[in-house]
């Protein structure tokens, strides 16, 4: 809507990566270094990480772009894989026919693929995405794969990518010969103030914007409190603000200006957001039984926006997963909503909603939680939505003798929560 107000060849903060967009700061030209030397020296691992949305992939998608035709790229995205699935996976990636069979067999296949492709002296980049999401078994087959390779005639590059948890994952010290192997590790940090300002002049300039700075100082500085300084979601605040200009007809963006898109997307400062939900010593894990579907109960979430209710979901899962994107089990698809913003636990005969570490946390009642024991009537809101939980007529449900503010789940739901932790209250 605002391209031609602005005098614009493209959207310059859309959020699909875009290798031509990449600012280099100089956490992003390192990274991509660290990348370039892993390929050409064909030897051992690089392990690059960062924060959901800190640039990764972008970084990633240029190095891709500036590979030449002798290196074969096999690049990973699922990573809620068996080690044996992981290898068939592979196998696909790379075009080796029949990619089936037993572990053994598989990792023969993909020996003898990657010495073939060293007599053609050509070499195989293997990029892991979300590595953190691998499990120890999957990492030491990739290891052991780049062991396999002769001395003299090294192939296979290996570079992992992943959130700051895959740091952790590596320190693991079953991994230990796998740790030995990386040569270069990086962590991609957040942009500060004056990056923030050049990162945002850069895109504009990419996307045809030849005037003056369209943001001043002091809009850039509220942008960096409330973004951390993390690139995907300055694109959203920055695509937000410049729709409002657009409505206002100004072609200057001051910090009013972005107060006003900050409340229209319910953000909070960046440091709320990243409040760590904390786990007890005493933290002892509930048992699968404990977890159950709710149809005894009748529970069920009315959801609302603007007063008009939108849907019913009957809460017949132990875990129901509340976020924007399609592989929660409820969807609201508005960018208040972070992907994966929060669940609904059904433990015993309890209810509890948890915030996962969302953008905007979760309210009940008109008050911010992290975790909640929820009771018929309460009302939830998640962004620019409003829920209400219900019980069917008749039926009560006690307060938990468990404390509430000790009801924890793994950073990353869904794709990795393992265990629901509820700890003892003190006597």
């Amino acid at each position: 809507m605002y391209l031609e107000f602005f005098n614009l060849d493209r959207p310059p903060f859309q959020l699909a990566p875009d290798s031509g967009f990449l600012y280099m700061s100089k956490p992003h030209a390192r990274a991509l270094a660290y990348m370039k030397y892993t390929v050409l020296n064909r030897d051992g691992f690089a392990v690059v990480t960062g924060e959901i949305g800190s640039g990764k992939t972008i970084v990633l998608e240029r190095l891709l772009d500036s590979l030449d035709d002798s290196v074969t790229v096999a690049r990973i995205h699922q990573t809620q894989l068996s080690e044996v699935e992981f290898l068939q996976h592979l196998a696909t990636i790379l075009g080796i026919k029949s990619p089936q069979g037993t572990k053994v067999e598989l990792i023969e296949k993909l020996n003898r693929y990657l010495a073939d492709q060293g007599r053609r002296r050509r070499s195989v980049l293997l990029v892991v995405d979300e590595s953190q999401n691998l499990g120890v078994t999957a990492l030491e087959e990739i290891r052991l794969l780049s062991d396999g390779e002769s001395s003299r005639n090294k192939v296979l590059s290996v570079i992992l990518v992943g959130q700051p948890e895959l740091a952790d994952r590596l320190d693991d010290p079953v991994l230990e010969q796998l740790e030995q192997r990386i040569r270069l590790r990086f962590h991609l940090r957040p942009l500060n103030v004056g990056e923030i300002g050049e990162y945002i002049r850069h895109r504009l300039e990419v996307a045809g914007w030849q005037g003056a700075d369209l943001f001043d100082d002091h809009a850039v500085e509220l942008i960096h409190h409330y973004t951390g300084g993390i690139p995907r979601l300055i694109n959203v605040l920055c695509d937000t603000v410049l729709l409002a200009a657009f409505i206002e007809e100004t072609r200057e963006v001051s910090r009013e200006l972005v107060e006003s898109s900050i409340e229209e997307l319910q953000w909070v400062p960046f440091e709320q957001r990243r409040a760590i939900l904390p786990v007890t010593e005493e933290a002892e894990t509930v048992s699968s039984e404990a977890i159950r579907p709710a149809a005894a109960t009748g529970a069920r979430l009315v959801v609302s926006l603007k007063d008009r209710v939108l849907s019913t979901h009957m809460l017949t899962e132990p875990v129901e997963s509340i976020g924007r994107i399609t592989d929660n089990r409820i969807q609201l698809a508005h960018m208040s909503v972070s992907r994966h913003h929060a669940a609904i636990l059904h433990v015993d005969q309890h209810f509890y909603l948890v915030d996962f570490n969302s953008l905007n946390g979760v309210k009940v009642n008109g008050e911010p939680v992290v975790r909640h024991q929820l009771r018929d009537g309460d009302r939830i809101g998640v962004g620019c939505y409003q829920m209400t939980f219900h019980l069917a007529a008749g039926i009560t449900v006690p307060r938990n003798s468990v404390q509430e503010d000790t009801i924890t789940a793994e950073r990353g739901f869904p794709d990795r929560l393992q265990q629901t932790r509820v700890s003892s209250s003190p006597s």
